[in-house]
């Protein structure tokens, strides 16, 4: 069951999937198209999964399931990792390195594979106060506390 953001209790499990490329404005819309039609009907265990999913920063997509108003198990967790992968599919991306590193940049979004980010630290291009983008986050409060 879709449900908007706000509506999210603060626990809410999250999944982020990051783009190696920035997702164009239609490929977003595209993709939260198929995230909405996936939230409608997710269950686990013939219940409702109390969800939603969002494109963010052009590079993240954001998959959230409200345990506190239903659980997710293996199967239904499952099935939201065979969408993300039919996404990646269909747009030709690697939603699943997480060897890579995404620091924002003003307006913009830049990414870093391991080598490049410790150089790019060694010669000043980034800094302690550059805000590096976490994929490990893994609820809605911690995203919202970053």
């Amino acid at each position: 069951m879709t449900v908007s953001y706000e509506e999210l209790s603060p626990g809410s499990r999250l999944w982020i999937y990051q783009s190696p490329r920035a997702l164009t404005e239609s490929e977003q819309k595209e993709i939260t198209e198929t995230l909405k039609s996936f939230t409608d009907q997710w269950q686990a265990h013939g219940k409702d999964v109390y969800s939603c999913g969002l494109v963010k920063d052009d590079h993240f997509i954001m998959l959230f399931a409200d345990e506190e108003k239903s659980g997710v198990t293996g199967c239904s967790i499952d099935s939201s990792v065979a969408l993300m992968r039919q996404i990646a599919s269909h747009y030709q991306i690697d939603l699943f390195d997480r060897m890579q590193f995404f620091v924002k940049d003003g307006d913009s979004t830049k990414r870093f594979d391991q080598l490049t980010f410790s150089q790019a630290y060694q010669d000043g291009e980034l800094s302690s106060e550059s805000l590096v983008y976490d994929n490990l986050i893994t609820d809605k409060v911690s995203l919202e506390a970053r």
